[in-house]
Parts: C-alpha cells; sequence; structure tokens
C-alpha cells in the first residue's frame, strides 16, 4: 500500500478552510494523497491508496463471510471488487448509469481521531460523474445498519470527503435498485456493456449529435439498418459509455428520448491514483 502525505484544506480552490493548517495539494480534483490536522490539534486524517492503482482492498480471502465478486466494467481500467449483493448492484449500476463516468470499489482508507479515539473508514466506492464531481460514499443494505457509534464515525468521514472538494453520499439498497424500470434496463444494458463496435458506428453516431426530439429507435436506425439486434446490443454500449443519454429509470424502447453528446475530456478516477 502507498502512503503518501500532503497537507490539504477545507476549501475547492486551494485557499485554507475546515480550520487546518498548511495547505498544499497534489494535482486537480481528488488529492493524491490527504492529511491534515486541524490548528487546535482536535484531528487529523490520513488517506492511503493502493501502491499498484485500482481497488486498496480485493475482498479475497477465506475470512469474509460475504458474496465476493470481480465485477468488470470496460469504461474502467481496473476490475471492482464487491463484498455481497447490494455493493454489486451498485456497480451493475454505475457501469450502466450514462452519467457515471468511471467508478472504483474499495478504493482506499481514511484514518482520523475523534476525541482521542481512532477512526478507520474503507470507502465503498468512489465514482467520477459527467460534470465532474467526485462521489466517495458507502452502501448500506437498510437503515438497521446504522448504529450510533457509525452515524458519529461517518459524521467524521463526511465532513473529511467534502473538505476534499467531493461528495459525501450514503447509499441503501432499496435506492440502488430503484423500481421496476431502473431493474429491467440495468439488466439489459449491463450484458450489453462490453458489445462490439467499429469506427464508424462512432462516425454515424455523429451524424445525430445536437439534433432534438431523437428517440432511441432513431439511434438504432443509424448504427445499423439491416441488424436490429446488433443496432440495439451497439446502442446500448453507447449509452453505458455515456454517448448516448437516456433515461435509466423508464422503461428503455425505441420510442424513449435520448441525447446523443460526445466525450468528456475530464480525467478519469483510475489517473489520480
Amino acid at each position: 500500500m502507498a502512503e503518501i502525505q500532503n497537507h490539504t484544506a477545507g476549501g475547492t480552490d486551494g485557499r485554507p478552510g475546515g480550520g487546518f493548517d498548511g495547505p498544499r495539494f497534489d494535482g486537480d480534483g481528488l488529492r493524491r494523497l490527504i492529511s491534515g490536522r486541524a490548528r487546535d490539534g482536535a484531528f487529523d486524517v490520513k488517506a492511503t491508496f493502493s501502491q499498484t492503482g485500482g481497488a486498496l482492498r480485493t475482498l479475497i480471502g477465506s475470512t469474509h463471510r460475504h458474496p465476493i465478486a470481480l465485477n468488470r466494467d470496460p469504461q474502467c481500467a481496473y476490475g471492482n471488487p464487491t463484498e455481497g449483493v447490494t455493493e454489486r448492484d451498485l456497480s451493475r449500476y454505475f457501469t450502466a448509469h450514462p452519467d457515471v463516468g468511471e467508478h472504483l470499489t474499495q478504493p482506499m482508507k481514511l484514518e482520523s481521531t475523534r476525541s482521542g479515539r481512532r477512526m478507520i473508514w474503507f470507502p465503498d466506492y468512489w465514482a467520477q460523474f459527467r460534470d465532474g464531481t467526485l462521489e466517495i460514499g458507502e452502501v448500506k443494505i437498510d437503515q438497521t445498519q446504522m448504529d450510533d457509534e457509525y452515524i458519529e464515525k461517518m459524521t467524521r468521514m463526511r465532513e473529511h470527503v467534502e473538505a476534499l472538494g467531493c461528495r459525501y453520499r450514503l447509499r441503501y439498497r432499496k435506492d440502488i435498485l430503484g423500481g421496476v424500470d431502473r431493474q429491467h434496463n440495468v439488466g439489459m444494458l449491463h450484458f450489453d456493456r462490453d458489445a462490439d463496435f467499429e469506427d464508424h458506428h462512432l462516425d454515424r453516431l455523429t451524424i445525430l449529435k445536437g439534433l432534438s426530439d431523437l428517440r432511441f429507435g432513431d439511434v438504432k436506425a443509424v448504427l445499423d439498418p439491416d441488424s436490429d439486434h446488433r443496432a440495439s446490443a451497439i446502442a446500448r454500449r453507447f449509452v453505458c459509455m455515456g454517448l448516448v443519454w437516456v433515461d435509466i429509470d423508464r422503461l428503455i424502447t425505441d420510442d424513449s428520448p435520448v441525447v446523443v453528446r460526445g466525450r468528456t475530456a475530464s480525467m478519469t478516477l483510475s489517473r489520480l491514483m
């Protein structure tokens, strides 16, 4: 494991904030390593990442009591290990979501103290959204998994995450799964997340960029008018890649409204590690 220490501040613009001394940043966006100490010495925070990139915890070993999986997303540089079906379902949802550019499970370790008590948190995931938002969060089945001690710890960790200019999120299983339409769409999109396509399919897609009142069927017709099956698979792959936006909370049909858009130039999470 790699452990690099830089001082950071509470603001997102490089100025001191959040009660930290001596701000110094390592790059833009999510800091490569973050370590800070409050001016009154009340607490500090340290983050640890994998030395080789990817997940810090592989979740592989006989001591684990939960189902273990390694999820593949062609848009990500690394496989995503998950512990339990809820984390797996979140990884599937992120893979299919047209506004999530990349995600990583078990990405880091955050250490802090409060009132002399040491706190350690392995976030379940971080995700980079198309608008540049970096979300670091935790996954729980429901509220019954939250006791007072855990809430106290996560309150502290949320402060640290937000001090980095990132968004903290606690996601419950019911919110991850969503309604029947989302579950159906995620299943279909995830199946075609690595469908083969060629350069001319990207060229054909650009014909539709910027046009209004487009439907999913219009995308399919342009991609491959001779094969509905192949056109559907490639169109779903392009949704997972974020090249085609469609509301995945409503059942996707040929009449579903879509927006054709280009690739983003934002730095990927794998480059930040």
